[in-house]
């Protein structure tokens, strides 16, 4: 069974694509207490440093992003230790996990990050749908023909499922 990143592990994620000159965003909307809520994030990969070895995805809410530097555990890199502050949504396997560092009172469902990463980005996309379990193939990926494949298969593995706390 792959390892899956755990509260107290250490992760880096490169500088250039948290909210510097190679970052990407999505917007994620969902309702809540019948109203509807929306909120931009970044997403970037991620590299378990210490306590196992895995990658995956992060989305850090873009007005959340001082928050989550001043967390950093060295003074010059971008290494944060997993606590109680991130949340994450896995597929139903357990075979994927991806990371939510936000505002813990908003409740969006777990495919309400990823379906936006397959959309929204396009060709960027791939580099974050092989971590989420999204994409089979390195060699001729489409995205537009792909998107429909991608969602349905977000449907399948992560519909119906609030972020989990650590």
């Amino acid at each position: 069974m792959p390892y899956l990143v755990q509260k107290g592990n250490t992760i880096h994620i490169p500088a250039e694509f948290l909210g510097g000159e190679k970052s990407s965003t999505i917007t994620v909307n969902w309702s809540q207490r019948l109203s509807s809520r929306q909120q931009d994030y970044y997403v970037c990969n991620y590299t378990v440093k210490s306590g196992g070895e895995s990658d995956g995805v992060i989305y850090v809410q873009t007005d959340k992003l001082d928050d989550l530097k001043a967390k950093r555990i060295d003074g010059g890199d971008y290494n944060f230790r997993v606590d109680e502050s991130f949340q994450y949504g896995q597929n139903q396997e357990q075979t994927k996990r991806f990371l939510v560092f936000h505002n813990m009172n908003n409740w969006p469902y777990q495919h309400r990050f990823v379906e936006p990463t397959i959309t929204a980005l396009g060709a960027e996309a791939k580099k974050f749908t092989g971590p989420l379990g999204l994409s089979d193939s390195d060699d001729g990926w489409n995205p537009a023909a792909d998107v429909v494949q991608g969602v349905d298969m977000v449907a399948r593995n992560f519909v119906g499922d609030y972020l989990h706390s650590y």
